[in-house]
């Protein structure tokens, strides 16, 4: 038995509104529904999860068959950086929503108490960003190296596209910042 009402805003966009004034819904694009920013996370830790499990993988297959990987060093620092920003990334992902789900039932844990958490999050996450701006690099480097297998160039460009998609993600959600106002 409850009122709502529905209001257009000068953006064109619909607000939803209830008798509770606290809470007003309103219209959001596609890329900020919560249907694409969840589908989004899913993609981009299946890949870094992928990169982590595939990794040992990898190597035990090889030393099954006793091929050793020649790699140049740049490929080495290539792989390295996916690698690294696979770890942080998923990591950071990992702590963030943990601490929100831990949070919806204590919420003593977005207390000045938990700011040294926040913290180690926070650096988790602008490290990810620093080594995602490496792999970028690193990828771009060894995507016209000669000899260089079709599917090697297509997981670099997977893990890219996953970190970058990751950056993209933290931006528009506004999940990471320098202050600890939350």
């Amino acid at each position: 038995q409850s009122l709502i009402t529905f209001d257009r805003q000068s953006n064109g966009r619909w607000q939803m509104g209830a008798e509770f004034p606290a809470e007003v819904l309103q219209q959001v694009g596609f890329t900020q529904s919560k249907g694409f920013i969840q589908n989004s996370l899913i993609a981009i830790l299946i890949v870094f999860v992928l990169v982590l499990i595939l990794w040992p993988v990898t190597a035990l297959i090889r030393w099954h068959y006793g091929r050793q990987l020649e790699l140049s060093v740049a490929e080495r620092r290539a792989r390295r950086s996916a690698r690294l920003v696979a770890i942080l990334d998923l990591l950071f992902w990992i702590l963030f929503l943990g601490t929100i789900m831990q949070a919806s039932s204590h919420l003593n844990l977005l207390s000045s108490s938990a700011d040294w958490w926040f913290r180690v999050m926070q650096i988790i996450g602008w490290i990810g960003i620093i080594a995602t701006i490496a792999l970028v690099i690193n990828c771009f480097r060894q995507f016209g190296a000669q000899g260089r297998w079709w599917w090697a160039k297509v997981q670099d460009v997977i893990i890219v596209l996953a970190a970058l998609m990751s950056i993209w993600l933290i931006i528009i959600t506004h999940v990471l910042s320098f202050s600890l106002k939350y």
